[in-house]
């Protein structure tokens, strides 16, 4: 026990769950990043030497090295039912390929609901503004939390408080920086790189025309004047912050391991967390993304016969236990401090937990070989037309080049060394 009151949490889950299986937990921590962890699973491969029974890993990471055989597939291991609640259920969509898993998070992990992206709202200056005071969470239950009804709503709390025009000293309706405005916004509007076949395989189909759209509206919303999106790299995440939690700022975006900082722990005023906005009412869902740097559970190949079912009955322990004892901790210890008190806003961030997703272009980047993500240079593509003041549209940007990336995607997923093609060969040995 450390005194820390997740640290202490996840300390007192590997006490139940060890209890409950009748095991000691044994934590190794690899020297260095997560490469580490999975070359040492490489090394073990050649040796035959099991360096681990299970890893926590960086999702990413891990995500490299799934064509390397050195993890089993967990849909076909017994005693983990992925499910559950307390597994992420569009993350395990994402990892699947062709019926085949060898990752999963979600409740295992605190990094999972830390990097989460959300959106922040002040509810002291939600209520300052003339006239009657939008009801927020019903327009979020209702669906229609969108970015064209942000930008529409934030009209309301702008005050210029300067003579130079729009500046960071202002009263504002919205602040953000230039990651969290435009990765957050192109996944909450389900732009997709990849997309999933009725065979499970998954194709470059990248609709432009969509993208454009979501795209046109997000840079409304970035470029209002009553926006104001802080673009340098070493501090724009803590300025942000900073502007939101004075207490000058209607909206922020924001991921939840934000609000375990100081700037945020002393804010005077309460605020509601809300999903990133969609695109459009008639999207179904909002989706949230989360930064490619949380933790993902698999189980090495090297775990063979009866261990196999013994390690998914730890994984499954683990991930409930986390769920029940470590879960309620972060939400209700670290952000309740500040957090609205309304039984609506748990009920939303619950929501906002069960629909984080992910391109499956993110994940599986490295196992890929992609020497450029494919997604980043849209991204970065689509924020240099944000600067110049004007919009690209579906002709903006070549066919030439869209099949040209199309013909790259395929062979890195299909070609003779491509990561489907890997998984199929391994379904055929089955």
């Amino acid at each position: 026990m450390t005194g820390d009151v997740i640290n202490d949490a996840v300390y007192k889950r590997n006490g139940a769950v060890e209890k409950r299986m009748n095991i000691q937990i044994k934590k190794i921590v690899a020297d260095g990043d997560g490469y580490k962890v999975v070359n040492n699973l490489e090394t073990g491969m050649m040796s035959g030497q099991k360096p681990y029974d299970l890893i926590l890993n960086s999702s990413y990471m891990t995500c490299s090295a799934v064509t390397r055989g050195l993890f089993n597939d967990l849909k076909k291991v017994e005693n983990l039912n992925l499910s559950k609640v307390y597994w992420s259920p569009l993350l395990n969509e994402t990892y699947t390929i062709g019926g085949v898993q060898y990752v999963a998070t979600g409740a295992v992990s605190t990094s999972f609901y830390k990097f989460m992206f959300v959106n922040l709202l002040n509810e002291r200056v939600l209520a300052e503004a003339e006239g009657e005071t939008p009801d927020i969470i019903g327009i979020v239950k209702e669906g229609k939390w969108t970015m064209e009804y942000q930008t529409q709503l934030i009209k309301n709390y702008y005050v210029d408080l300067g003579v130079t025009g729009k500046d960071e000293d202002d009263k504002l309706g919205f602040v953000g920086n230039t990651g969290i405005m435009f990765d957050a916004y192109l996944s909450s509007g389900d732009v997709q790189v990849l997309k999933k076949g009725a065979d499970g395989y998954y194709t470059y189909d990248f609709d432009y025309t969509r993208a454009t759209a979501v795209m046109e509206d997000l840079v409304k919303l970035v470029t209002a004047r009553e926006t104001y999106c802080y673009t340098n790299n070493g501090s724009m995440e803590e300025d942000m912050l900073k502007k939101f939690s004075s207490g000058t700022a209607l909206l922020s975006g924001a991921r939840l391991i934000h609000l375990e900082g100081q700037q945020m722990k002393q804010m005077q005023d309460k605020y509601i967390i809300l999903p990133v906005a969609k695109w459009s009412e008639s999207q179904e869902n909002y989706y949230s993304l989360i930064s490619d740097r949380f933790t993902a559970m698999a189980m090495p190949s090297l775990v063979a016969g009866d261990d196999v079912a013994l390690m998914g009955a730890v994984m499954e322990a683990l991930a409930s236990e986390s769920y029940r004892t470590v879960t309620p901790v972060y939400f209700e210890t670290v952000l309740r401090s500040r957090l609205s008190s309304s039984p609506e806003n748990w009920e939303i961030l619950q929501n906002i937990t069960e629909n984080v997703k992910m391109d499956a272009c993110l994940p599986y980047t490295a196992a890929l070989r992609m020497e450029g993500h494919v997604r980043d240079s849209i991204v970065k593509l689509w924020r240099y037309t944000a600067w110049q003041g004007y919009i690209g549209t579906p002709k903006a940007i070549s066919s030439v080049y869209n099949q040209g990336v199309a013909d790259s995607i395929e062979e890195l997923l299909n070609g003779e060394k491509g990561l489907q093609t890997y998984i199929k060969e391994q379904l055929n040995k089955t």
